[in-house]
């Protein structure tokens, strides 16, 4: 018997929390192991030799070591899944989904833009500039979900997972109108509708709990 896939985590980071609500809707069970970013264990040189991009999270499934959360994602559709529902395997639908996996790293690119300074670094605020960027991603997601009820269309697929819990990440430094969006606001409430939400939302109050005691101290 294979032993279960080891997630190398931080519960604050939107990388993680979108593997784990995968891997519950899965039934995967996973053996979680913390990283201390905060103090620097993710520079370990062991942990450099699994991910020379000292980032969470980490899969390593009997030696096969993955470490970017979308990838994983993928991985884990490709080799656990019991039908293709949530990444299906005809190329144009699957090329829709890969396209909203990169729209969330690069929005993902923006929240750590926000968040790396605020924790590591002293900063106390954010700035008008990193304001309008997170707001024109705001916008673009917007326009993708209007019509839809899930990101990729009618369905639920990993899209879902990693952009829920990158905006609602975002949400916290710069707040979403969820009076102007109403696509986003109406899609949000599906997704914490879902009984394994609350694998994204007990890790999001511990970011929010940390993002607001690095910003008054």
């Amino acid at each position: 018997m294979s032993p279960k896939p080891i997630l190398y985590k931080l519960d604050v980071s939107p990388g993680v929390r979108a593997v784990k609500m995968l891997a519950h809707v899965l039934d995967l069970e996973l053996e979680l192991r913390n990283v201390d970013l905060f103090n620097k264990k993710q520079f370990n040189p062991e942990y450099l030799k699994m991910n020379p991009c000292h980032t969470v999270p980490v899969l390593d499934d009997d030696g096969v070591v993955i470490w970017d959360s979308h990838a994983i994602l993928i991985y884990l559709m490709d080799k656990y899944a019991k039908n293709d529902s949530m990444y299906p395997r005809d190329s144009v639908k699957r090329a829709n989904i890969n396209q909203l996996l990169f729209c969330d790293a690069a929005i993902f690119a923006k929240v750590i833009a926000i968040m790396k300074p605020i924790y590591f670094e002293g900063v106390k605020e954010v700035t008008d500039k990193q304001k309008a960027n997170l707001e024109d991603s705001y916008e673009s997601i917007e326009r993708i979900l209007d019509g839809k009820k899930f990101i990729a269309g009618n369905d639920m697929s990993i899209a879902d997972f990693s952009l829920v819990a990158t905006l609602t990440s975002a949400n916290i430094a710069v707040p979403i109108d969820l009076k102007k969006y109403t696509n986003i606001a109406a899609w949000l409430k599906t997704m914490e509708s879902l009984p394994y939400y609350e694998l994204n939302a007990e890790g999001m109050r511990i970011h929010e709990e940390i993002l607001k005691k690095c910003m008054s101290q």
